[in-house]
């Protein structure tokens, strides 16, 4: 099947030559896309992203109240309290306070477990990233090639976050729920 150019304002060469123009500019952003992405050091960037917006326990704060020499009057009566001056405060609720501060560790452990989790199994995350930031953006990246960096639209100036809503978006997020 022939196509007939000679009714056309335009030769058919310079049809095929800005044809393979763009062509090649499409090549050329992708690859430029893939070399900006590394140059924003975004392998190394994004692990620690996700590293950090994993949760952390809050801090240890001891929920059973202690007890002091003062409060055995309302309980032992005040010959109690005078023993306790003399012998010292007993630490009625010490196991119960140990007990917390363990489980409390133990929560710290578990979640830097899972940080450590998730900043391992990032680069899938980060990959995706990246894949679906070139392929959303594939011909912006074109025309910033095709133009010799002359023309540049807020998705490629703004690459970075862009990446950023890229990482959060169901189909990159969704490869961290396998991780958690």
């Amino acid at each position: 099947m022939a196509i007939d150019t000679n009714g056309m304002p335009i030769s058919g060469n310079v049809l095929l030559a800005i044809g393979a123009f763009a062509l090649a500019s499409i090549v050329a952003g992708q690859l430029m896309g893939a070399r900006m992405i590394e140059k924003a050091e975004w392998p190394q960037l994004c692990p620690a992203i996700l590293k950090a917006e994993a949760p952390v326990p809050d801090r240890f704060e001891r929920k059973t109240p202690t007890m002091h020499c003062d409060d055995t009057v309302s309980i032992f009566g005040a010959e109690a309290r005078e023993l306790c001056h003399i012998f010292g405060n007993p630490d009625l609720n010490g196991q119960t306070a140990k007990l917390e501060k363990e489980a409390y560790d133990r929560k710290q452990v578990l979640a830097e477990q899972r940080r450590a989790k998730i900043a391992r199994h990032a680069g899938s995350r980060c990959d995706c990233a990246a894949n679906t930031y070139l392929q959303d953006n594939w011909w912006q990246l074109g025309l910033y090639a095709g133009t010799a960096r002359q023309v540049s639209l807020s998705s490629v100036t703004g690459m970075k976050a862009e990446l950023r809503q890229t990482l959060v978006t169901p189909h990159c997020a969704s490869l961290a729920e396998a991780v958690q």
